[in-house]
């Protein structure tokens, strides 16, 4: 569900190298985008795919195919794709307000805001912080397989109670690796959100909504973008490149409502365009709704992955990047701040063998070898 290296995350080299001379960056066509996403969603074996090319002054978006694979429905620019763990950044974004408005530090420890994990807490956790748990190194098993999540107890009471109740389950159990070592964990994301309802006395997504979608123009949804019969997207299961319709609506596409603040957020590839520029421009010393040194501690790299992003060079350019996937869409980005430029690639398909990864990777590549044509 997450991705720390282009290359090497895929088993993928890239062999382009940018020209060192190459300083101005200009937009990529509209048609040439179109094109793009066409081909990369033909390569990928998905029914829809959308792209956005991003800079700090615009955004261009395209889209592609249908939103089923069973259906002659045209994906439109507004249609929402599911992002998977790339709402990770989203959350720490949201968890970053709370501590500049002195609710939380980034060294407030996980009983010191839930007593309640204390009695059976792990001597290996004693001393987890907010921030480890962002940056995946308070040493938490992984709870990114349908065995993790079905071998969970159950957990009772409002959305709010049950991640309390996993933080207790989850932080009783032995650490699957030692403190300070990275490992990728959706555990340390659900737990995080608990601080942050504690905090707050507010839900994660409530706050999202008011406090970090509102103020960017989003319009999200929490959920399955085609759920309740909406007409959107469905993602799709590729099986020996077939995409095969998940049903967002039947029983086994339920997400578990503790599990929903480590990637269950839907939104139209302009909205996630309008969250990456948001970065984008704050890294470039425009920040908005945050401090600049917040921003700075949110991207600051702590082994191969900061606060909801990860590293990794694409065309031998320096990247932060994410990829998400819940098993049926695929998202990636990938942002080059000192170029002032990212991309977004959406699909709403998914292959376990990383496929629809592989195909995401390499079309956001020629995207940016797009933009460097461009500004020669």
């Amino acid at each position: 569900m997450q991705i720390t290296s282009l290359a090497s995350a895929i088993g993928l080299g890239f062999a382009i190298t940018l020209s060192a001379a190459a300083c101005r960056f200009e937009s990529v066509d509209p048609l040439t985008l179109g094109a793009t996403t066409a081909a990369m969603r033909s390569d990928a074996r998905a029914p829809g795919a959308a792209m956005a090319y991003v800079t700090s002054d615009e955004i261009i978006t395209a889209v592609d195919g249908t939103r089923r694979v069973d259906t002659t429905e045209k994906i439109a620019l507004e249609d929402r794709f599911h992002l998977g763990s790339n709402a990770k950044a989203m959350l720490a974004t949201l968890i970053a307000m709370t501590v500049e408005d002195g609710q939380l530090s980034w060294d407030t420890r996980v009983a010191d805001v839930l007593p309640e994990v204390s009695p059976t807490l792990q001597p290996a956790y004693s001393n987890v912080e907010l921030q480890d748990l962002l940056a995946h190194r308070a040493g938490l098993f992984a709870f990114t397989s349908l065995e993790e999540i079905s071998a969970a107890p159950p957990f009772q009471g409002s959305p709010i109670e049950q991640r309390v109740q996993f933080a207790v389950w989850a932080m009783a159990q032995p650490p699957a690796t030692a403190y300070g070592t990275s490992l990728y964990s959706n555990a340390d994301y659900v737990i995080a959100a608990a601080m942050l309802e504690r905090a707050t006395g507010s839900s994660w997504d409530s706050l999202m909504e008011q406090r970090l979608f509102r103020p960017l123009g989003i319009d999200a949804r929490f959920g399955w973008p085609g759920a309740n019969r909406q007409p959107q997207p469905w993602g799709h299961v590729l099986m020996d490149g077939v995409a095969l319709p998940n049903d967002p609506d039947a029983p086994d596409s339920a997400f578990p409502a503790f599990l929903t603040p480590v990637g269950h957020v839907s939104m139209s590839v302009r909205d996630y365009a309008r969250f990456i520029q948001f970065h984008l421009r704050a890294l470039r010393g425009q920040s908005k709704l945050l401090r600049e040194e917040t921003f700075a501690e949110l991207h600051r790299a702590r082994g191969d992955y900061s606060l909801g992003w990860a590293f990794g060079p694409l065309n031998g350019v320096p990247s932060i990047t994410h990829q998400g996937s819940a098993g049926t869409f695929d998202a990636l980005v990938v942002l080059q701040p000192q170029r002032d430029r990212a991309v977004v690639t959406l699909v709403n398909a998914y292959d376990d063998a990383g496929s629809t990864t592989a195909t995401m990777v390499n079309g956001a590549a020629q995207v940016m070898l797009l933009a460097d044509k461009e500004a020669r």
